[in-house]
């Protein structure tokens, strides 16, 4: 999970079971103390009352909502890997994919002009031009799709395709999702996982 998706989930004085040793150890029956912060590496970390030092997330069990917090999860094909029970792909192909590619160049038009669009052969685009250069630059985007939509942007299908989708996000409620990008990269994912799971979210 990320420090945001957490923040997003349970603010600070959230009721936890924290295991700062193992988790097969006694848990500590206590309360955050901080919001949750990344790391330059590993697993993101939050402080608990009665506890000095930082904990890893995934050894914090918040005691507040009830089921697991759900997680992203990498989707293999090494022999013998099979999907987590409950776990839902959100990958391309479905419509909870990310319309934005890495390497695709996109525009704002006079018609799209808070919102790019993919470039359609033909079309005369005299807005600015704009190259998804990173998997963060997509996964930025993304959110800004599904949370800022031009209801005129051309294809039209996105933005219908926006609507399906946020009307989906209960669908993804407490779920884990699976998608292909590694779990230490950037992931369209993570702004689902936020957005189906955060309370009072518009959808």
């Amino acid at each position: 999970m990320t420090a945001a998706l957490w923040n997003a989930l349970y603010p600070e004085g959230t009721k936890v079971a924290a295991y700062p040793g193992t988790l097969t150890d006694e848990p500590l029956i206590t309360v955050t103390r901080s919001a949750a912060w990344p790391l330059g590496h590993g697993e993101p970390m939050v402080l608990v009352e009665d506890y000095s030092g930082g904990i890893v997330l995934g050894h914090v069990h918040p005691l507040d909502r009830g089921g697991p917090i759900p997680t992203r999860i990498q989707r293999r094909r090494d022999k013998g890997w099979r999907s987590p029970t409950g776990a839902r792909y959100v990958g391309r192909g479905t419509k909870f994919g990310n319309p934005y590619t890495v390497g695709e160049t996109y525009a704002w038009t006079p018609d799209c002009d808070t919102q790019p669009e993919p470039l359609v052969p033909g079309w005369d685009y005299t807005g600015v031009r704009l190259e998804i250069a990173d998997a963060q630059s997509a996964v930025s985007w993304f959110q800004s799709w599904i949370t800022t939509p031009n209801p005129q942007a051309r294809p039209a299908s996105m933005a219908v395709e926006h609507w399906e989708l946020r009307n989906a996000l209960p669908q993804l409620a407490g779920r884990n999702l699976m998608c292909w990008c590694k779990t230490t990269e950037p992931c369209h994912a993570d702004v689902l996982l936020l957005a189906a799971n955060t309370p009072g979210d518009d959808q």
